[in-house]
């Protein structure tokens, strides 16, 4: 029997897939290790990116918190600083940052100017105030405020406390304010005057046309009124026109006062104001009102004929609400309608000589 198997012969592709069983075994699983080595690896650096991202984004946004905790306070304490205290605020720009992380962080800062309304009970002479006599000014029941405090004569002396109360004035030393700029009322103006190439050129905004039945509200170009000529390097006002409302005037102004006709209107120039006197007479008096004004010193029955000439038929939508009717004292006493306590706006101003009334 075993000779039988012994003469036997196996044919090679037997003999061949016999060696090959176990070798391909062994390679199979040796590529399956490999796979699962490489997964692995693969794995463990994906994780150490995922943790070194999540650490990074936590610093970083604590790094921001922190700037955003800064950027709040910086806001505080520019909120509270005054316009004029630069000194403070240049302080910003030195200084020492820990904490061992930094975040960029944009922002923009814009230093602006509120305006509020308030109420003043005579006048304010911020660059000073000159006096030929005491007489000659009329200040009773006022507070004038006066740069320094005080009222110069002519001779470079000044008015003591006595000389002026006996007069019954009182003067106080000026507050600096930040007033409003003529060039920031032009759009609430109701004639604005101009020049181009140097011929004059006027408009008119802010008014109810009767005639078209419709408001005015954008700058509109008409033919210069007849009350408002171009002399020289001035622009002349005359006193005893019809023209109502608020004049803005880009250059020097001159304003001619008249004994018969009161002047009722606000004035305002973004050079200089001056007023000369028509018809002057010694015991001459001569009235300049600003429209609201001229509308609470009015007695009883005075008031109806009043609030028709500055609320004519074409009357100003700042502080009409129709022809013949203002508007409500809360409007009033709100912008735009506020313009009307004015009379003269300007860099400097001129006075004429006179009792002010």
């Amino acid at each position: 029997m075993n000779n039988i198997f012994k003469n036997m012969k196996v044919p090679k592709e037997i003999l061949f897939c016999s060696k090959q069983k176990g070798f391909s075994s062994l390679l199979f699983i040796v590529l399956v290790g490999l796979s699962l080595t490489v997964l692995t690896v693969g794995y463990m650096s994906s994780m150490r990116n995922l943790q070194s991202s999540a650490t990074t984004a936590h610093a970083q946004t604590q790094a921001q918190m922190q700037a955003m905790i800064g950027y709040q306070a910086l806001s505080k304490f520019l909120k509270d600083q005054a316009d004029t205290n630069f000194a403070n605020i240049a302080k910003i720009e030195t200084g020492t940052i820990s904490g061992g992380t930094t975040s960029i962080l944009r922002s923009q800062f814009v230093i602006t100017e509120e305006l509020e309304s308030k109420s003043q009970t005579g006048s304010v002479f911020a660059g000073g105030l000159r006096v030929n006599k005491l007489e000659d000014l009329s200040a009773s029941g006022v507070t004038l405020e006066v740069s320094g405090g005080i009222i110069n004569k002519n001779n470079n002396q000044t008015y003591d406390a006595s000389a002026l109360s006996n007069a019954g004035i009182t003067v106080v030393a000026y507050t600096p304010k930040s007033f409003i700029r003529p060039e920031d009322l032009r759009k609430d103006a109701n004639y604005i005057f101009t020049l181009e190439n140097g011929n004059a050129k006027c408009m008119k905004n802010n008014f109810f046309d009767a005639t078209e039945n419709k408001q005015i509200t954008a700058e509109t170009v008409i033919t210069c009124p007849v009350a408002v000529t171009r002399q020289s390097d001035s622009w002349v006002v005359t006193a005893n026109s019809e023209i109502t409302g608020v004049l803005w005037f880009d250059g020097n102004v001159t304003v001619n006062l008249s004994k018969t006709t009161d002047f009722i209107n606000t004035v305002i120039s973004t050079q200089k104001i001056k007023t000369e006197l028509l018809d002057e007479s010694k015991d001459a008096v001569y009235n300049a009102f600003a429209p609201h004004h001229y509308y609470i010193t009015a007695t009883d029955e005075q008031k109806t004929t009043r609030a028709q000439k500055i609320c004519p038929t074409n009357y100003p939508l700042q502080y009409c609400q129709a022809a013949g009717q203002l508007k409500s004292d809360t409007l009033m006493a709100q912008s735009p309608a506020t313009i009307s306590n004015i009379l003269f706006l300007s860099q400097s101003l001129e006075l004429a000589a006179g009792k002010e009334k």
